[in-house]
């Protein structure tokens, strides 16, 4: 306790500790990874390996998260070009864009049920 402002002093370790652990959770990293980036830092070098399988493992969840996302995208802008095309009385152009957005949802679907049975 800083006896002048009455703040809290907190030593620069747990700090940086504190806003590593933040930067983690930031990245969508579990509570039970981040428990084992903490139990690996603990263990120094010699844990280098398990921290880079600890973070390749992340960068691959993250890559599988943006492939739905991209996916999740594709379907929605692809159903706003259909109804812009239905607004402006286009059948032709709302027949193509819908193929590719039934297309699109059948994705979706599989990708929804993969998911649930992982």
């Amino acid at each position: 306790m800083d006896e002048s402002s009455g703040h809290r002093r907190y030593p620069p370790d747990l700090v940086a500790a504190i806003e590593a652990l933040s930067c983690l959770r930031g990245s969508g990293m579990s509570v039970q990874d981040m428990r084992t980036y903490v139990a690996n830092m603990r263990r120094g070098l010699i844990a280098a390996a398990d921290q880079r399988e600890l973070f390749a493992g992340h960068a691959d969840r993250l890559r599988g998260e943006i492939a739905r996302l991209r996916l999740r995208e594709r379907y929605v802008s692809g159903k706003a070009e259909l109804w812009a095309a239905r607004e402006l009385g286009d059948a032709a152009a709302a027949a193509a864009i819908s193929a590719t957005v039934i297309e699109l949802a059948a994705q979706l679907l599989r990708d929804e049920a993969d998911i649930r049975h992982a």
